[in-house]
């Protein structure tokens, strides 16, 4: 193991296990890494997230048109556009302490790690320690690298949620990963103050997100661990004007418990947006999350109203539903 030797308010470094190469096979100490940056984000100083509409309004009109325009994508892909990679980057570079990479470096450890991580088939989900366990695996970058290129595609995650924002509302994004929805209201919306709550168990995108975001005056982070999967908000009260919960239920220990547990966090008229993939039970997909999934979409279509069906321009959130919680005489 090598010991984290920083001691300034930079963000700390992550903790790594003796057999990776820092490069196609990054093993890191999960337990002591966020345990060195939960020290991180009780010390640092807090600053706010800068509004500015003006600026988030010009940042939409230059991604719309590029975007219509068909030029997007490339100039994401050849690095035209690199603000996403720059912030990987500062975090596989300053916390991971990973080898140099360019852009090019990127699409091809991806492509390492996807292949890596489809061998990761038929996994044990014995235990809730096991459960975690499972996220924590080398492989598993794949997850985080492919999900920042998808939000580097496409930066405005979930429109329809998104769209529901006003000013002062509480928000949580559970099993957030890297936190998608929280990044689109930092690019785009944050001239709308918000309390965010970001919940997840310790994973590469959680890290991540606490390590980019450590320092956001607007966020506050939740992890889950292994002794808490029935109360994996334990310590907080807060009811919450919207819940997001999106490509999170095919993956739970136990999604049918989990629905009931945050539709009594939703305020009366709150929302709750979420998706429930259809799977086979493979790879990260548990068991419980196959088996269960009927009985959870029935209890919230039971509890819940609908509001809306989100599809995207490449309905990549296709499916994604917006309910909000039915009043009780």
């Amino acid at each position: 193991m090598v010991a984290n030797d920083q001691s300034n308010l930079s963000a700390p470094r992550a903790v790594h296990l003796p057999d990776g190469n820092r490069l196609d096979d990054i093993r890191i100490d999960f337990d002591e890494s966020f345990k060195v940056q939960d020290e991180w984000l009780q010390r640092v100083p807090k600053k706010l997230v800068l509004a500015s509409p003006v600026k988030n309004s010009l940042f939409h009109l230059h991604y719309f048109i590029l975007k219509r325009l068909g030029l997007w994508d490339p100039m994401v892909m050849n690095g035209f556009i690199h603000n996403w990679f720059d912030e990987f980057l500062e975090y596989w570079s300053n916390c991971l302490c990973g080898r140099p990479v360019n852009i090019m470096d990127f699409h091809g450890l991806m492509l390492h790690y996807r292949k890596a991580f489809h061998s990761l088939m038929n996994l044990s989900w014995s235990s809730t320690s096991q459960h975690i366990s499972n996220y924590q695996s080398s492989e598993n970058l794949f997850c985080l690298m492919s999900l920042i290129l998808r939000d580097a595609l496409t930066p405005l995650r979930a429109p329809a949620v998104t769209n529901l924002i006003t000013s002062d509302m509480t928000i949580l994004e559970f099993g957030c990963c890297h936190a998608p929805v929280y990044r689109s209201w930092r690019l785009f919306l944050n001239h709308k103050s918000c309390k965010w709550f970001l919940a997840d168990i310790p994973n590469f995108g959680f890290h991540y997100a606490r390590h980019i975001y450590g320092q956001d005056d607007a966020v506050r982070f939740i992890t889950i661990d292994a002794d808490h999967f029935n109360d994996p908000l334990k310590g907080v009260s807060h009811k919450f004007d919207i819940i997001i919960v999106q490509e999170v239920f095919e993956h739970l220990h136990n999604p049918r418990l989990i629905a009931e547990y945050l539709v009594d966090r939703l305020k009366p008229e709150g929302f709750f947006a979420f998706d429930y993939a259809e799977s086979e039970a493979k790879g990260l997909d548990t068991p419980a999350g196959l088996e269960k999934r009927d009985e959870t979409l029935d209890f919230l279509d039971e509890m819940l109203v609908p509001l809306e069906i989100s599809k995207s321009e490449d309905n990549a959130q296709s499916g994604l539903r917006i309910l909000s919680k039915r009043k009780r005489n």
